[in-house]
């Protein structure tokens, strides 16, 4: 139990810096996603879920101290790659649930 205590503390004193571009980034990108949904509202859970996984792999990125914070260059490649990261996955990640979803019978028209 304490291994997600202490990530989850680390996850949650993440600078400010970090988690407004990775939010403006995933805002950029719901919102271009939102013209391809049936339903538009729905890119509001899609932008949380963006930002859930780009947080994610920024912070993953952080512990294997793949970049230096300090260095503003380098924070601001990793955090575009975390943003393009967490957008992939999380774009997948709803492709799949679609597909499994629509491959059962249970969607609506």
């Amino acid at each position: 139990m304490s291994f997600f205590s202490r990530h989850t503390d680390h996850l949650l004193q993440m600078d400010w810096r970090s988690i407004a571009a990775l939010a403006l980034i995933c805002a950029v990108a719901a919102f271009f996603i939102k013209d391809r949904l049936a339903h538009p509202p729905v890119a509001i859970f899609i932008y949380s879920l963006l930002l859930i996984f780009s947080i994610l792999a920024q912070y993953v990125f952080a512990q294997a101290e793949l970049f230096t914070p300090k260095k503003l260059d380098q924070w601001l490649t990793w955090t575009l790659l975390a943003s393009t990261c967490g957008t992939f996955i999380g774009t997948g990640w709803l492709a799949a649930v679609a597909s499994v979803r629509h491959r059962s019978g249970n969607h609506r028209v």
